[in-house]
């Protein structure tokens, strides 16, 4: 019975230990501009797409994302250049859609 309580116990510590894990939607942000000061915008970028992951509901998290997107595709000097971000991923399609999110509410 003793060894059955400490299991429990120790199980449940484990259990509110790994749920903490998890980043607010603070964190995602302050994680995003870390790397945008750091002049990393893909990163940001990639972060914030980690956000709305996590948090699809979060109008903060899609204009983050599509902040950061846009000014990614700033960055570029001809359409060739956009045409390489588009090669990386569907970023032009998390724009639309980060645009189409923050639009409805």
């Amino acid at each position: 019975m003793k060894m059955l309580a400490r299991f429990l116990i120790a199980l449940a510590i484990i259990g509110s230990a790994s749920l903490g894990l998890a980043k607010t939607q603070g964190e995602y942000i302050q994680e995003a501009e870390k790397h945008h000061q750091s002049g990393y915008l893909q990163e940001a970028a990639k972060t914030m797409q980690e956000a709305v992951k996590e948090y699809p509901e979060s109008s903060a998290a899609h204009s983050y994302l599509g902040l950061y997107l846009g000014m990614r595709a700033g960055q570029t000097n001809d359409m060739t250049e956009c045409d390489e971000l588009d090669d990386q991923g569907s970023d032009w399609e998390l724009m639309k859609e980060a645009t189409r999110w923050c639009l409805k509410e």
